[in-house]
């Protein structure tokens, strides 16, 4: 158990820093600190609390004013500590040392906290001395002492001005007591442990929807694969399938091309022959038409040449008589021409003519009209039409005739004479259209008036009588409306009752049951139970507090002791990993060593590896010398890497230049496969062509004796050149042969010119057309000129026929070698360019082809050779230095272990030595606190069975008294329901009354409504008819207004148009006398020209045109002769030809069968074909559903899918266990916590009852007791909210802000005692600092007679100490007294006083002096 033993202070507030410790020994049971106010009393209780805890006391700068003052001493700094001896709860002792340092600078005072000791005797009698952080010893010594920080804060060493903190706010209070129970921690863990449950929960259905989707993918992939596999084998049999086709397609090919070529050659010949034969066809029709259309057939009799001579005759005459016809025809044209202009200008004046006539016809017609419209007028509307004697007089001088056939104008102007009336008449007539139509629009306007006044009169009486309609209509709807909602009222009632009718007889029923009821609640009241169960279930309670006391400490020793054993475990892990991983580490090294030894690195000291645990225990060493052969292997890869780059830099620029080579070497191949095929194809073709031109030139050279120098196959332009010579040569020679031709057209041209005509185109006489001589031997003439035109037999024209016809032939065979030569020149020119590129690119191939080798030999030998061997370097050196950083994060975390392993080792070594366990090991300890266990739940089944037996008698008491409450209730409410229906009942028979009333005010209202609606009828009958009527009469006087104001409009209209044709008509008499003499003029000229035309021109050009007819027949006649000879020539010679074809044709081989192969071959080829497009059509079906199913298997949703729905089974699996286990777990620790907390308010609220019953002396406050606010559910609460509560004459009320100060300071030191009472088990010591303030005298002597029983009850207990500080004399006397009167334990020999001693300095300071009791007054 643990307990304090001395406490000294030096430094402390008012505590010299510079003289001897002040030191102060803790007594058992009590130690009583007497003192003056402000000599240091307080200070003791706050080096205790801060040697125990580290925390400082309360206030803003606590740390300053903690620490004496070092301006007081007129230092710049003092130097204060604390010194505690205790023992811990294993037993054993041990001392604490805390010290502090306070700076004065300038302005601001600097308070630091120094690092602490703890000094003990280990198990050899050695002291050890072990330093800590300040932190560090704040989280130990609770530990040592076995209570919490907040019970040392807040109950065993509570400050003065925190000693009244129990009735604190109650936020304040919350933190205190959270603290205390250390509920936070549990309920935070509560929290978490449902909120980790939740997520887990979450992540499972998260899973199993994955789990689901997963299998659904996992069962498509496999049907994928399936299907995947069947895909393969039948893209298999398809290709096999599509093979055989391709085979077989390409034989037919290779035979239809075989007999493609055949049918070519053949239908060639036969289209060739085919053509031949139309053009046959053509020339004998041609030749049938000709025969056809000439009148006489001179082929037979006269030869071409004489056929042209007549024809060449014809010509002359005929142009002869073509020239008279055409002067007679132009005469002729001219005379038309007149004729025409006559006819024009004669049109020209018969329309003016008729305009004129028209305008005087339009002229009558508006006066007939306007003569028409004034009696129409006049007879409808009763207008007298008068018409003046001077208006009906005739004027016919005015219309004389034009000529003696004009009778019916004449006619025409006495009529318009008639028609024509006055400008006073027709004034006098309008004026009294005029009045006319005044009178119709005035008695337009009195009928209206008149109608309407009618109309308003019975309007009057309408709406008088529909005014007495909508009233009775008002007045019945109000009665409908008030039946209305008396019924609805009604039906109201008639449900109210129906819902079921209240007796006398039901009201007595439930008196009678309300009054067996209370007589059953009372007797369940007297039953003796009740206050049997609550003293039996106090007893049970008392024995199961005890032993859930005794259960606390064994699970807090055998929380200890398995907290040992895995710390002991785990060190003993750690080191057997440390000796492993060192062990591998050292093979490692040991496997490496001949590769660091060859790249001339230092591996590290073998003897540093062997001796780790004794010379290297933090690893340092082992680090270092690691790191160090990290650093020197990583600058030998880096020069390595750099060696291989530039290695590798060099091989790449040969590789480029080599590429380039490469390149270039195959750019020249391709040129020259480029040149080679043009050559060949120029060779073939054009070049070869031009070679044959050459050399025909020379053969026809040779044949004529012509000189070929000049002639130079190489020279493509110098040959054209000399074919152009050759040209004009011939073009020479040619001239001498086509002299025949001229020399006849010549003297057939003379001939014509000799002959001389007549104006009428008849021969008069033959004169020279060289010196107009008259040729008076005509038949001599023509006969000479005849001799001298024929080519065989004048001496003008030699010629020899064959030597023309060669001359012919050769001027066109080089005309055609020209043209030939002149496509070829360019053809021939690249192909002499295009051989010296050959033989270029030979060369330069060759010269590439050489230099590549000597590079890829380069390449291939020395450089890769360098760059394999320090490639093979840097990858040594690579994996060498990767292992070498393995290395190090191995020794690294090695290092790191040993420090675990150290920290763990003191930590188990401290907790050992403050571990009391009463000489129990691990196994005794959990089979004693195994059978408390049981005996606890064993008593805590008793009590529940209690706790049930009372709960049913409450329960039946309850449910009686509800019985009874309800009974009596039911009596009220029939009572109630009854006086209800009373009412109900009468206002039924009222309503009843009033609709009866109103129905019959309703019928009233009705007969009244009816007698006025045939009054309404007859009255909007009446008013209809009469405005009908109005209407009617309205629209006969507006159509006559309408009508007379329309035919008014019109008659002035046409009066208008009258006076503006009046105007016009003396100016048309004039122009129609001079129209009639100019068509008589014209009418003469035109009779003269016609007559001119018909007996002069006319007859000499028919006479003309009928000779020039005869000779033209004639001609047409020789021309068709010569046509035929043409023909009949063509046709020998394609005869001759269509018989070459035929031959042809019959020596083709196969040609009787090629066609009928060659659509079989087709037919087979065609199936074939469409054979293998189905194959392959099915193939790319089958291929990109193979590819659509291996994208599909490599999508996301389907790749690893098996193992993808294995891993997600698993992560279900685990994750369901683990929401199993954390509901278990957090049910398991929300059980605990509720019994927990329950049990030690229990416990705290017997302590405080019973030290507040004996203490409190007063009478108006019977008990107090702490109120967590949890109810009796079966959860342990979230948080708890705290209050003291006082039981005040049999009512429970919040303490605070209810009491006065001194039950305030006696309340919180019951609590504070209670508390320690009930957590202080390892460390039962309590301070009570200045406990009487506010206490009067019977209070006081109440507190200490308390604190002296607890004293006598709690002093065979070994650590008990209570530590009573008080400036309060006579309660030390009475506290003497008091335990002088106990038995049981020994009074302890002094006590200590503090005060204040002027020291050495002339300063005050605190001193500690112990004092025999005997010495106390």
């Amino acid at each position: 158990m643990a307990s304090i033993n001395k406490l000294s202070i030096r430094g402390i507030r008012a505590f010299s820093p510079d003289d001897d410790e002040q030191v102060i020994e803790f007594l058992f049971p009590v130690t009583v600190i007497v003192g003056a106010n402000g000599c240091g009393k307080t200070t003791i209780i706050e080096s205790l609390k801060y040697a125990v805890t580290g925390a400082l006391p309360p206030g803003k700068n606590a740390g300053q004013s903690f620490v004496h003052d070092p301006k007081s001493l007129g230092q710049s700094n003092v130097k204060a500590n604390i010194k505690l001896r205790f023992t811990n709860r294993a037993g054993k002792s041990m001392v604490l040392v805390r010290a502090m340092e306070l700076t004065q600078a300038k302005v601001k005072l600097t308070f630091k906290a120094l690092d602490g000791v703890l000094r003990m005797t280990d198990e050899s009698g050695k002291r050890v001395s072990m330093s800590h952080k300040c932190t560090e010893l704040d989280r130990q010594i609770p530990l040592l002492l076995g209570v919490s920080k907040p019970i040392l804060e807040h109950v065993i060493f509570c400050h003065q001005e925190e000693s009244s903190w129990p009735l604190q706010d109650s936020a304040s209070l919350k933190v205190k007591f959270d603290a205390i129970f250390d509920s936070t921690r549990y309920t935070k863990a509560l929290k978490n442990l449902d909120e980790t449950k939740k997520e887990m929960r979450d992540v499972a259905k998260d899973l199993k929807a994955d789990v689901a989707g997963l299998a659904s993918h996992k069962h498509a992939a496999k049907d994928f694969r399936k299907e995947l596999e069947d895909q393969g084998d039948m893209l298999e049999e398809l290709e096999v399938k599509i093979e055989e086709a391709s085979r077989q397609l390409a034989d037919t090919e290779k035979d239809l091309t075989e007999y493609k070529e055949t049918i070519e050659s053949m239908e060639e010949l036969q289209t060739n022959l085919e053509e031949k034969k139309n053009e046959q066809e053509t020339l004998e029709q041609l030749i049938s038409n000709q025969e056809r259309n000439i009148t006489e057939n001179m082929t037979k009799t006269h030869s071409a040449r004489q056929l042209q001579d007549m024809l060449s005759d014809f010509e002359d005459q005929v142009h002869e008589r073509e020239e008279k016809r055409r002067d007679l025809e132009r005469s002729r044209s001219k005379i038309q021409q007149k004729i025409e202009s006559i006819a024009s200008e004669n049109m020209e004046l018969q329309g003016e003519r008729g305009r004129l006539e028209a305008a005087k016809d339009h002229h009558r017609t508006l006066l007939q009209q306007r003569l028409s419209k004034m009696e129409d007028i006049a007879g409808r509307f009763g207008i007298e039409l008068t018409v003046s004697q001077a208006t009906q007089s005739l004027h016919t001088s005015q219309y004389t005739s034009l000529s003696q056939g004009t009778s019916a104008s004449s006619d025409d102007n006495t009529q318009q004479s008639l028609l024509q009336i006055s400008e006073s008449d027709m004034k006098s007539f309008l004026d009294a259209l005029v009045e006319k139509e005044t009178e119709l629009k005035t008695e337009l306007k009195n009928h209206r008036a008149r109608a309407q006044a009618m109309e308003d009169q019975v309007q009057d009486v309408l709406n008088e009588l529909i005014t007495k309609s909508k009233t009775h209509e008002a007045a019945k709807n109000r009665i409908a409306n008030e039946i209305r909602e008396a019924n609805k009222e009604l039906g109201t009632l008639k449900l109210q009752g129906g819902a079921g009718r209240v007796r006398q007889s039901d009201i007595d029923e439930a008196k009678r049951q309300s009054s067996h009821f209370a007589e059953e609640l009372e007797k369940a009241n007297k039953d003796p139970r009740k206050s049997e169960i609550p003293v039996e279930m106090r007893s049970f309670e008392d024995k199961i507090d005890k032993l859930s006391r005794q259960i606390e400490d064994d699970q807090r020793v055998l929380a200890d002791l398995r907290t040992n054993a895995d710390s002991e475990n785990e060190i003993t892990v750690l080191k057997e990993q440390l000796a492993r991983e060192m062990e591998a580490l050292q093979e490692q090294i040991e496997d490496r060593n001949y590769e660091m030894e060859r790249h001339k690195l230092e591996p590290p000291n073998s003897a540093l590896l062997e001796n780790h645990e004794t010379e290297d225990i933090r690893g340092e060493d082992m680090v270092l010398a690691l790191e160090t052969l990290s650093s020197d292997a990583t600058e030998k890869l880096d020069a390595h890497i750099s060696l291989l780059e530039k290695a590798q830099e060099e091989v790449t620029r040969q590789e480029r230049s080599l590429s380039e080579k490469k390149a270039l070497l195959s750019h020249n191949q391709q040129s020259l496969e480029a040149n080679q095929s043009r050559i060949n194809e120029l060779e073939e073709g054009s070049v070869a062509t031009y070679k044959r031109i050459v050399a025909a030139i020379r053969q026809h050279a040779a044949t004529t004796n012509a000189s070929t120098e000049n002639l130079n196959e190489d020279d493509p332009q110098g040959v054209y050149n000399f074919v152009t010579e050759r040209l004009a040569d011939m073009d020479d020679l040619a001239g001498d042969s086509s002299k025949s031709d001229i020399v006849s057209k010549v003297i057939k041209r003379l001939m014509k010119m000799s002959k001389t005509f007549d104006k009428n185109g008849d021969l008069v006489e033959f004169r020279c057309p060289c010196c107009e001589t008259t040729l008076e031997d005509l038949p001599r003439f023509q006969s000479k000129m005849k001799e001298l035109a024929d080519p065989e037999i004048s001496p003008l024209i030699k010629a020899d026929p064959e030597k023309l016809q060669k001359e012919r032939a050769a001027k066109a065979n080089y005309e055609r070698w020209r043209k030939t030569i002149s496509q070829c020149i360019a053809d021939v020119g690249e192909h002499k360019r295009l051989l010296l590129e050959s033989k270029t690119l030979n060369m330069t191939i060759a010269e590439f082809e050489s230099a590549a080798e000597a590079l890829n030999q380069e390449i291939t030998g020395t450089l890769q050779a360098n760059l394999v061997e320090e490639q093979t370097q840097v990858d040594e050196l690579r994996l060498l230095t990767q292992s070498i950083q393995r290395w190090v994060e191995d020794v690294n975390r090695i290092a790191s272990k040993k420090l675990r392993v150290s920290q763990k080792y003191n930590d188990l070594t401290m907790s050992m030595t403050a571990l009391d366990t009463g000489n129990r090991d691990l196994r005794t300890v959990e089979r004693d606190l195994e059978q408390k266990r049981d005996e606890k739940d064993t008593l805590n089944k008793r009590v529940s069975r209690l706790q049930k037996e009372f709960m049913q008698l409450n329960t039946k008491a309850a449910n009686l008294s509800a019985s009874a409450s309800r009974t009596e209730q039911l009596v009220k409410d029939r009572e109630a329901k009854f006086a209800k229906e009373k009412q109900a009942l009468m206002r039924r028979t009222e309503l009843n009354e009033k609709i009866n009333q109103w129905q019959d005010e309703e019928k009233k209202i009705v007969d009244q409504m009816a007698s006025l609606r045939p009054k309404i009828r007859v009255k909007e009958n009446e008013k209809q008819k009469q405005r009908e009527h109005s209407k009617e009469e309205e629209e006969r006087l507006s159509s006559n207004v309408s009508s007379f104001t329309g035919q008014l409009s019109s008659l002035k209209n046409l009066d208008q148009d009258i006076a503006k044709s009046d105007a016009n008509n003396s100016d048309h008499k004039a122009s129609l006398e001079t129209i009639e003499h100019k068509l008589q003029i014209l009418k003469d000229q035109k009779k003269e020209q016609e007559a001119r035309l018909k007996d002069e021109l006319q007859p000499e050009l028919d006479r003309i045109q009928r000779s020039i007819a005869d000779q033209e027949s004639h001609r047409t006649m020789i021309s068709g002769n010569l046509e035929l000879l043409k023909y009949q020539e063509k046709l020998k010679s394609l005869e001759k030809e269509m018989n070459n074809l035929e031959h042809e044709l019959e020596n083709i081989e196969g040609h009787d069968v090629a066609m009928q192969e060659y659509a079989e071959a087709s037919k087979r080829k065609a199936k074939l074909l469409d054979t293998k497009a189905r194959l392959e059509g099915r193939r790319g079906g089958f291929a990109e559903q193979i590819r659509s199913l291996k994208r599909k298997l490599l999508t996301p949703e389907y790749k690893n899918i098996d193992e993808r729905h294995r891993q997600a089974m698993i992560k279900h699996d685990t994750t369901n266990l683990a929401v199993s286990d954390l509901d278990k777990y957090k049910k398991a620790l929300d059980s605990a916590l509720l019994r927990y907390h329950g049990l030690k308010i229990q416990e705290i609220n017997k302590i405080i009852r019973e030290l507040w019953t004996l203490t409190y002396k007063g009478q108006d406050i019977t008990n107090i007791e702490i109120v967590s606010g949890q109810d009796s559910s079966s959860r342990a609460a979230a948080s708890y909210n705290y209050r003291v509560v006082m039981s005040k004459g049999g009512a429970s009320l919040d303490m605070r802000g209810r009491c006065s100060a001194g039950q305030r300071v006696l309340a919180s030191i019951v609590i504070r005692l209670a508390l320690a009472e009930t957590f202080c088990v390892n460390f039962g010591c309590i301070a009570l600092d200045e406990p009487t303030v506010n206490l009067d005298y019977h209070n006081k002597k109440g507190l200490a007679s308390a604190l002296c029983q607890i004293i006598s009850s709690r002093a065979n207990q070994s650590n008990f100490q209570l530590v009573v500080i008080t400036h309060d004399e006579d309660f030390v006397s009475m506290m003497k007294t008091e335990l002088s009167g106990q038995t049981g334990f020994s009074m302890p020999e002094k006590y200590f006083q503090v005060r204040r001693e002027e020291g050495v300095d002339n300063r005050f300071y605190s001193r500690i002096e112990a004092i025999d009791w005997s010495e106390l007054l």
